[in-house]
Order: C-alpha cells, then structure tokens, then sequence
C-alpha cells in the first residue's frame, strides 16, 4: 500500500510521559509500531484519520507538538491491526481521542503536519471512491457530503483492512 511518510515520534500517553514510536502515514491512516520493522507483535495501534482534526501545539521543550483528535471526543483508533490484530503491543496506555506528538525539530515537525494534513485530505477522497450506493455502484457525492462530518455514518467503522483492500481494488483497475 501506499506509504506518505514514516519516522521515530514521540507519543505522550495517558501518565503523562512520552514512548518513542515508529510512525508509518499512510492515506487515511496513521499506524504506529514499537519497533521499525512493523511486525505484527509490534504493532501498537492505527489511528483513523478520517475521524481526525490537525493542531500545532506549543511546547516548552525542545522539538515541534503537533496533536490529532476526535472533535466530538470520540475513539481515534481502528478495532484491528495491519494483520487482523485485536490488540496491540504493550505500551504505556494511549488517550482514547487523541493522541499528542513530538516530532524532534521545527522542520521534522512542519513536515509531519504537511504529510497528516495531505493524508487526511487522501482520506476524505478514499471515503468517496469507497462508498457505493444499494447497486453496487460507486456512488457521487457532492462536495458538501464528502465534507460533512454525517455524511458517511460508517466512517468510524472503517479500519485498515478496508483501506488496504481498496487500494489493491484500485491496483487491480488500473492494470485492465
């Protein structure tokens, strides 16, 4: 599949304290990993950007903040891993809507704010080629659907699976 960007963040948890995770962005997704070499016993969790909003956040220490949310306070995470994982390596416990990053320069940071906010534009489009109507057809929306947060009620659901088997889907296209 399609990878946007991957690198070494650092991730606050709950308690307060930050883990150094590796970070792979991909369009609509953000999969995090204990280690670089994306094992399945490594995995930590995907976050669904789709659900997602974007904000710098100030920081009194070195490197550049940035945090991804829920705006209605809902769960950011995808229910499975890249291979059908139910649960996630152990790490210090995740905040369930939101999760605060520390890229570890201004540059470092800018750029990941960059890549997240194409991602997430990549989701809103992937979100409109997936959605068919009761034929079976792709259905078209119109722009002021694709931006309302209520126009696709099944966007929480959608994990990385999905998001994989529509980009081998379109793979499969385009070789016809």
């Amino acid at each position: 599949s399609v990878i946007v960007m991957t690198d070494w963040l650092k991730v606050r948890g709950t308690l307060k304290g930050w883990t150094k995770l590796w970070c792979v962005l991909k369009p609509g997704l953000l999969v995090l990993y204990k280690s670089h070499k994306a094992k399945s016993g490594h995995w930590v969790g995907t976050v669904l950007l789709n659900t997602t909003e974007l904000i710098e956040r100030p920081s009194k220490k070195d490197g550049f903040c940035f945090k991804i949310f829920h705006p209605l306070d809902q769960s950011i995470w995808a229910t499975k891993g890249p291979k059908g994982e139910n649960l996630g390596a152990i790490t210090q416990p995740l905040p369930y809507s939101y999760l605060i990053f520390r890229a570890p320069s201004e540059a470092a940071g800018k750029c990941w704010m960059d890549a997240l906010e194409l991602a997430l534009r990549c989701s809103s489009l992937l979100m409109r080629t997936m959605t068919k109507d009761s034929t079976g057809a792709t259905a078209d929306a119109t722009i002021e659907e694709e931006d309302s947060f209520l126009a696709t009620p099944w966007r929480v659901q959608m994990n990385e699976s999905d998001c994989e088997r529509h980009f081998k889907l379109c793979e499969m296209d385009d070789d016809v």
